[in-house]
C-alpha cells in the first residue's frame, strides 16, 4: 500500500465482504449494505445517472446514505486499485480496476459527508467478481438467502420464476421500472409499508433484495431512517442479476464473464 493510504480506511476484499453479509445474515443482524458507484456521486452533484434522472429528494436521500456510519451500515465503494493495496488477481482496467484518483476522491467525498475519514469500506463490486473467481462464495450466500423470509424490490423484467429460483419460492415482490425507479418512489413505499404491516412486521428477520440501481440506494437509506428497529438486511445486489437473466449488461460480463450457471445449477 503506497504512502497516499497512510491515514486511509480500511478497505475490504471482495471475499470478506461477502462473508461479511453472509455471517450478518445467518446471525439475523439488521442492516444495510450500500454499494455506490460513478452513477451515485453524480445524483450526490446534481447530476443524472445513465438510467436515473437526479431530483432534490433523491439526492437527498442518497446524500443521508453516504453520511450513515455504524457497524450496521456496509457502505461500499469502487476502491480496487493498485496504489491502495486492493487490486486483486483478476481484476484490470476496464474490469473493476480503478484509477487512483477517483478512489480518492470517492474516499474524500463520505470523508466530507461523515466529518471524517470512514473507518472501514466494502467492496462495491464483490458478488459480480466473486461469481467469476470464486463463485462458490456466491453459492453460499444464495443458500443462507434461501433460508430467509425474502422481499425483493427491483426491476420489473424479471420473471418470479428466475428470481424463486435464487432466493426461494417464498419471495414477494414490488416492481420497479428498469430505469427511472426513484420516480416510482410513493408506490414503491405504499405497497412496501403494506407488506410490511401485513407480513412482515411479524418476523423476528427477513432480507430485502434491492435491483433498483440508483434509486434503490436512496430507498435503502430512507428505510434505514424510517425502521429503526432494523429487523431486516437490506442486500443491495447489483448487475450479477442482470447477467444470470440474460442481460449482457456490463463491460465486465464480457471481459470477464461470470459462472452463471454453475451458481444457478448449484442454488
Amino acid at each position: 500500500m503506497s504512502s497516499a493510504a497512510n491515514h486511509s480506511p480500511q478497505l475490504i476484499s471482495t471475499r470478506d465482504t461477502i462473508r461479511k453479509i453472509i455471517n450478518m445474515i445467518h446471525q439475523k443482524q439488521g442492516g444495510i449494505y450500500l454499494r455506490y458507484g460513478d452513477g451515485d456521486f453524480n445524483i450526490l452533484s446534481g447530476e443524472n445517472d445513465m438510467l436515473a434522472v437526479c431530483t432534490p429528494i433523491f439526492q437527498h436521500w442518497i446524500r443521508e446514505g453516504m453520511k450513515l456510519r455504524s457497524p450496521s451500515v456496509l457502505t461500499c465503494i469502487p476502491h480496487h486499485c493498485p496504489e491502495w493495496g486492493t487490486l486483486e488477481a483478476g481484476m484490470f482496467g476496464g474490469n473493476h480496476e480503478y484509477p487512483l484518483h477517483m478512489v480518492q476522491e470517492f474516499i474524500n467525498k463520505l470523508s466530507t459527508l461523515q466529518n471524517s475519514i470512514p473507518p472501514i469500506l466494502y467492496s462495491n463490486i464483490a458478488l459480480s467478481f466473486c461469481a467469476v473467481h470464486t463463485p462458490d462464495m456466491v453459492v453460499e450466500l444464495h443458500k443462507e438467502l434461501k433460508k430467509q423470509h425474502i422481499m425483493f424490490i427491483g426491476n420489473q423484467n424479471y420473471s418470479t420464476e428466475y428470481l424463486s429460483r435464487l432466493f426461494g419460492t417464498s419471495l414477494q415482490r414490488i416492481h420497479t421500472p428498469a430505469r427511472d425507479s426513484y420516480m416510482e418512489h410513493d408506490r414503491v413505499f405504499s405497497e412496501f409499508d403494506t407488506l410490511y404491516q401485513q407480513t412482515y412486521h411479524s418476523f423476528d428477520f427477513f432480507v430485502i433484495i434491492m435491483a433498483a440501481g440508483c434509486g434503490g440506494r436512496a430507498c435503502t437509506a430512507e428505510l434505514y431512517h424510517k425502521y429503526p428497529s432494523l429487523n431486516f438486511f437490506i442486500l443491495d445486489y447489483g448487475s450479477l442479476l442482470d447477467y444470470m437473466w440474460g442481460d449482457n449488461s456490463r463491460a465486465y460480463m464480457t471481459l470477464d464473464p461470470p459462472k452463471a450457471e454453475y451458481i444457478l445449477h448449484s442454488i
